[in-house]
């Protein structure tokens, strides 16, 4: 199948660190080695305090290294500096195969933030919304691709399930300030405040700089409780989610691209309350969720307000979801990009 294809993105061997990225770069280094791509991994996680060790890594790749093909998936901030040193490194001219990670990169090229010449140089870009790839294109980067979000699961009706009061919502992600974790109990001040209409419990990583914040707020609201982490590789987490009534996504985060919590959703058969912050009212229709102004609580409010008016509705979102899970699957979709990276690179 040809020699070794370079990867290079964070997968936290290390640490285990859960996040959207390592999450992301697990599922692809597995698919590939499945199919029979023998990788060289550089695992770029925490590399701010490992910057030498990289640097030298880096080298090695570009110079001495037999593989003909480099993966890069990480932050739009890593890629930058990796595509800088490329830029005068590659004298061996590998192709680059870039795999976008969140939503930032195509608003800092276009604001000038990052220089456009060292993008040039990539083979495919795969980025995960269409809007995306098309400011990309008018960018004159024409090699980019829209290529969404996956997961790996196995497909699975979650939708039946009986909606009584009070309502069950629940928050799975990263758990910050950004995230519209502060909007979700300001929402419940209003939707609770005669009796309890919705209950909502959290999963997911606390920030350090939020966790006295979030714990204050969790002890303030009898209706909310935080329930830890959950491998969001697990196919448990699907059936665990599915027991809920609807996702709360209220972000306003500035990294977002294609969320990985909006697939989350989808494969659990839930429907989600998500803010239309970056690209989400692209990814999010009407047939599986509800979506509202970012940073509006009353938007917010209004939304919730709304469903308990009518919570039979969730029903009907539930199987759309379960359905539109489906184009997310991971084996459909890096099919395509498999067959560029295997090809023979004699």
């Amino acid at each position: 199948m040809g020699k070794k294809i370079s990867f290079i993105g964070p997968i936290s061997q290390k640490r285990n660190i859960v996040g959207g990225a390592t999450v992301k770069n697990r599922y692809l280094v597995e698919f590939l080695e499945e199919n029979g791509v023998k990788l060289e991994i550089l695992d770029t996680d925490n590399w701010k305090k490992n910057k030498i060790f990289l640097l030298f890594k880096l080298i090695y790749i570009f110079l001495f290294s037999s593989s003909k093909k480099i993966i890069l998936s990480t932050s739009s901030g890593g890629t930058y500096l990796f595509l800088k040193l490329s830029y005068y490194l590659n004298i061996r001219k590998k192709l680059i195969y870039y795999f976008v990670i969140g939503g930032d990169t195509p608003n800092k090229l276009i604001e000038k933030k990052y220089k456009l010449k060292y993008y040039k140089k990539i083979t495919k870009i795969y980025i995960e919304t269409k809007s995306m790839a098309q400011k990309m294109k008018d960018l004159g980067l024409i090699q980019a691709e829209y290529l969404p979000n996956f997961k790996r699961f196995i497909l699975k009706d979650r939708s039946e399930k009986e909606i009584s009061l009070p309502l069950k919502a629940v928050f799975f992600s990263r758990i910050t300030y950004e995230k519209g974790t502060d909007m979700i109990f300001e929402m419940l001040k209003e939707i609770n405040k005669d009796k309890i209409n919705i209950n909502v419990d959290f999963y997911g990583p606390i920030d350090e700089i939020y966790k006295n914040n979030f714990h204050q707020k969790i002890s303030e609201f009898n209706e909310t409780e935080y329930k830890g982490i959950l491998d969001g590789r697990n196919f448990k987490v699907f059936d665990i989610l599915s027991e809920y009534d609807f996702m709360l996504f209220p972000t306003f985060w500035k990294g977002e691209g294609f969320p990985g919590t909006i697939i989350d959703s989808l494969i659990s058969s839930l429907p989600i309350v998500s803010s239309d912050w970056n690209y989400n009212s692209e990814i999010i229709n009407s047939d599986v969720g509800y979506i509202f102004e970012s940073k509006n609580q009353e938007a917010f409010n209004d939304v919730i307000k709304k469903i308990l008016q009518n919570p039979e509705e969730l029903l009907k979102k539930r199987k759309l979801s379960y359905i539109e899970s489906k184009k997310y699957c991971l084996n459909n979709v890096l099919r395509n990009p498999l067959k560029l990276l295997i090809m023979e690179q004699n």
